[in-house]
């Protein structure tokens, strides 16, 4: 079966799209303050279609060398947004589902997965917020039975 040419939920990948600098904050307890660093991200859209927007993060992250990749698009068949995380601190793949908020221009993500540490399910609240063409916040927070608390923050500007 063809794949359509066009969608709408398509558009909305061209604001993901680019050269970012980042500037982190991650929390491994609340009750601490912030661990800041700075990093890039390279977006771009899958060709031919630009259906998918295929990133690759580089950072540092408690001392060390980090890196991540990720994919995400509007699935067609699920009638959802869906994306997926690799990254370098562990051998486990994050799959999430969102749904597009277009009045406050914001997708809410959710990833659920087994703790590679604890060998525990995590679960996993995520917001990226499109404030401009050239900038976005993303937000994720560790969700517990407890309740849930920001684990990180980022904040892309794009590269001029």
């Amino acid at each position: 079966m063809p794949a359509p040419e066009r969608y709408p939920e398509q558009e909305l990948l061209r604001n993901l799209a680019g050269e970012w600098d980042c500037e982190n904050w991650m929390m491994m307890d609340p009750s601490q303050p912030a661990m800041t660093s700075k990093g890039t991200m390279r977006s771009r859209l899958q060709t031919p279609n630009e259906y998918w927007v295929i990133a690759d993060y580089k950072s540092e992250m408690m001392g060390m060398a980090f890196s991540g990749h990720s994919i995400f698009g509007y699935d067609i068949t699920l009638k959802k947004w869906v994306g997926t995380w690799i990254d370098s601190m562990a051998p486990i793949i994050m799959n999430s589902t969102a749904e597009w908020n277009p009045v406050t221009k914001t997708w809410t993500s959710w990833a659920d997965f087994i703790d590679p540490a604890s060998e525990q399910p995590m679960k996993f609240r995520m917001t990226t917020e499109v404030k401009s063409a050239d900038n976005h916040f993303f937000t994720m927070y560790i969700v517990t039975p407890e309740g849930e608390f920001k684990n990180m923050t980022i904040n892309y500007t794009r590269r001029k």
